[in-house]
């Protein structure tokens, strides 16, 4: 199965105070973690969503010698949330993908394994859509088949979110439960990204 890659990266970093993207993690900034990880995990492409800081992360990713296909598109209605971001990279999914594994820029705490996991229990799961879950609560990076692609394009950015897809499709998502409370954290303030970096020692 083909599987595209869509790194959300839009954000303004507005609490962190500093683009949070480039924050280093672990000898990379944590959005080339985050990619490097959905890279590692087996997807064919990755398509990287900016808004805010766009000129400063596309020169960092740039510099970068990448294992497979990556893209950066610009949303410029980034400012009406992460569903508008969305929206802007499927645009730009190869057509040969069968779904997409979403994936938040700010999380690069997530194990490579776990992007692994999901892509390859993702054919025989029976169900459209993805969720990881620990102890219960669902988290990113989540998994999305193609066919729900013209569903989430006819979503008003400004009333809707990624919510009303798994609202109105609940009957077709997998919950898989891992080893990893990592889907669950990322980095909003300075002291997320502390804490975040402590655990990661």
């Amino acid at each position: 199965m083909i599987f595209s890659g869509l790194v959300l990266a839009a954000g303004e970093s507005e609490r962190m105070g500093t683009p949070k993207m480039l924050l280093p993690w672990k000898g990379r900034t944590v959005l080339e973690q985050v990619i490097q990880g959905a890279f590692d995990g087996g997807v064919q492409e990755i398509v990287v969503v900016l808004g805010g800081d766009k000129e400063k992360i596309q020169e960092k990713l740039q510099k970068n010698t990448w294992p497979k296909p990556l893209r950066m598109v610009f949303n410029p209605d980034f400012k009406k949330g992460m569903l508008s971001s969305i929206q802007a990279g499927m645009k730009e999914i190869d057509q040969k993908s069968e779904a997409v594994l979403l994936a938040l820029g700010d999380q690069p705490a997530i194990p490579s394994r776990i992007y692994r996991e999901l892509l390859d229990f993702f054919p025989s799961c029976g169900k459209g859509i993805l969720v990881p879950r620990y102890k219960g609560k669902g988290g990113h990076p989540m998994v999305i088949s193609r066919k729900y692609f013209d569903f989430i394009f006819s979503l008003d950015p400004q009333k809707d979110s990624l919510h009303s897809l798994t609202k109105s499709f609940f009957f077709d998502i997998f919950h898989l439960e891992v080893s990893a409370p990592e889907i669950l954290q990322d980095i909003d303030r300075p002291e997320d990204f502390e804490a975040l970096s402590k655990r990661g020692e």
